[in-house]
């Protein structure tokens, strides 16, 4: 009958939460074979915008009875449970995998970015995460580079790293929506200080008349951003809203260059699969995984993090259209090599039926 996993993480509902993890999910549940693992998905986490008050904290107390309850109704084997390494996330997971554990269920500590991934913690942080590392049974990164801050951070040396994948519905590169010299570009993504929002409007002040900007996506900085760049911008930008499906592709498809000019916090992020997948150039803060994903200058280009001068010199280099075009070829070269979710099935696939044969 296969392996019964319990997969916690975001809703699914790209209109409840604007998340990679999300994305993630969706494609190992629709990659893999029902015959070899029957998923159970649990919701974890805010929904997008949710204010913090009695119903949410409610939610979060009784989150450790609904998991056991859960874990007893689809008897699961194995809990796979995602998290990113910021102190919210871990605290509430933590009383996930100790309901999982004391319960007898393996578990797959799944990681997707977080501050902590490449900043060094304090004292009582670092124990929490050493605590999780050991509860684990599995701990899975995203990448090489990620494998090795884990090990130098928290002295985790038999972790494993698995891809991200997504399936993209990208075919033909689409026309750009500007002519001749200008430059479209495209920012997906939750409208948060982590994703370097400031670093996008200073940017944006300064840039020619000839660059314009598409903004996709919804968060507690998205009033700031749209204030500031319609009264720079003008025509030259627009806001349109949360975006999924098959229309978030047809916009990407129009894009010259996807920014995403990230402070903190990332893994290997789903947008930039789908740009790489779509054939459109990007530029990306070199943090977590990214940089092993998007070779600077040869898949897109790598900038530094809480730059805004690093950003505007990229978005110059970009505009040259042979330069363009050689970025998009290799990356989309890349996308196919390694970020296939068939192949990311079979790994963790294969990781489930390990951690059931060693019980």
């Amino acid at each position: 009958m296969g392996v019964s996993v319990i997969i916690a993480g975001p809703s699914l509902d790209s209109t409840v939460n604007v998340s990679g993890i999300s994305s993630v999910i969706r494609t190992l549940i629709g990659s893999v074979d029902e015959s070899d693992v029957r998923y159970t998905h649990f919701v974890v986490g805010s929904r997008d915008g949710e204010p913090k008050r009695f119903v949410w904290l409610f939610r979060q107390f009784v989150l450790p009875y609904r998991a056991f309850k859960e874990m007893r109704k689809c008897e699961a084997d194995i809990l796979h449970l995602n998290t990113p390494l910021n102190l919210p996330a871990m605290v509430r997971d933590f009383s996930i995998l100790a309901v999982a554990k004391l319960t007898g269920r393996k578990v797959l500590l799944h990681l997707h970015g977080g501050r902590y991934l490449e900043r060094s913690p304090g004292w009582s942080v670092r124990r929490l995460v050493r605590l999780l590392f050991t509860m684990a049974d599995k701990v899975i990164v995203l990448s090489p580079n990620e494998k090795q801050l884990v090990t130098e951070l928290y002295g985790l040396r038999d972790a494993d790293y698995i891809c991200n994948a997504i399936r993209v519905p990208c075919d033909d590169k689409a026309d750009s929506d500007n002519e001749g010299s200008g430059l479209s570009c495209i920012f997906l993504g939750r409208i948060v200080e982590s994703k370097g929002i400031a670093e996008i409007v200073e940017t944006f002040r300064q840039v020619d008349d000839g660059i314009s900007l598409k903004i996709f996506g919804a968060g507690d900085m998205q009033d700031y951003l749209l204030s500031s760049l319609s009264d720079v911008l003008g025509n030259r930008f627009y806001y349109g809203g949360v975006v999924a499906g098959k229309d978030k592709f047809e916009e990407l498809k129009k894009a010259d260059v996807l920014i995403l000019p990230s402070r903190h916090g990332e893994g290997l992020p789903i947008v930039l699969l789908e740009a790489m997948a779509c054939e459109v150039p990007i530029i990306a803060s070199g943090i977590g995984s990214i940089p092993w994903a998007v070779r600077h200058d040869v898949d897109g280009l790598i900038i530094r993090p809480y730059s805004s001068s690093d950003l505007l010199a990229a978005l110059r280099v970009v505009r040259d259209p042979d330069v363009r075009s050689r970025l998009r070829a290799s990356a989309k070269e890349r996308y196919k090599k390694y970020f296939s979710p068939d192949t990311q099935a079979k790994e963790f696939v294969a990781q489930y039926f390990a951690l059931t044969s060693a019980s």
